[in-house]
């Protein structure tokens, strides 16, 4: 699963960091991605994993959007105030 994965490297992400050779450019080769250790849970945690995150996106997603609404609401208040 494509989120389950992406999440697992975003939560090691400062370590692979710490781990790619030192270059003008950090590049992360295979003989370091072999090296991690994958943790595989069952394909329904993994969906329910899947399910949850795209829960969680669209929940943050739409508070984004409301907290630029109220921002604007706010402003053309305070317009109309003064």
């Amino acid at each position: 699963m494509p989120g389950y994965l992406r999440s697992f490297l975003a939560l090691i992400g400062a370590r692979l960091e710490e781990l790619a050779p030192a270059a003008a450019q950090k590049n992360i080769n295979l003989e370091i991605l072999r090296k991690i250790k994958l943790p595989v849970p069952p394909l329904e945690l993994q969906r329910t994993f899947e399910n949850r995150l795209e829960q969680f996106i669209a929940f943050s997603n739409e508070l984004e959007i409301r907290e630029k609404m109220l921002g604007t609401l706010g402003e053309s208040m305070a317009a109309q105030a003064f």
